[in-house]
């Protein structure tokens, strides 16, 4: 799992379900559940994405329906005969992992260093800790 520390801006609710905003270096997530634990606007909380969710694009431009998308630097590109594991720099202090088939990481030519999107949807993203 990747960890990523936000600050909570927004929760919506309503029909039994939650929209809930944070904001992490600039960038804002958004994520969608049907319980919340004890948090309010202005909470610090940890969040949880699994690296199988979190989809890439490079020299992306248009629209998506995914609620997320994080600029991010490839700092690590392990590509095996089958997957392939990236590291990925979405600030200074934070890493977040994608995995994805190596076929599609050839087919987009990914490299160390390079500029990617990182892309997941709202019900990908969890709450791992409320820290205050």
């Amino acid at each position: 799992m990747s960890k990523i520390r936000a600050s909570v801006t927004q929760i919506l609710g309503g029909e039994g379900l939650h929209i809930v905003s944070f904001t992490h270096a600039q960038q804002t997530l958004t994520m969608m559940g049907l319980e919340l634990p004890d948090i309010k606007v202005g909470s610090e909380v940890v969040l949880n994405i699994k690296p199988s969710s979190v989809g890439i694009a490079k020299n992306y431009s248009g629209d998506f329906s995914f609620s997320n998308r994080l600029k991010a630097t490839i700092t690590r590109i392990d590509i095996g005969e089958i997957l392939c594991v990236l590291k990925l720099s979405i600030s200074p202090e934070t890493q977040i992992e994608s995995l994805l088939t190596a076929s599609s990481a050839k087919k987009i030519n990914l490299s160390k260093n390079d500029e990617v999107d990182a892309f997941f949807k709202a019900s990908e993203l969890s709450i791992h800790e409320v820290l205050k």
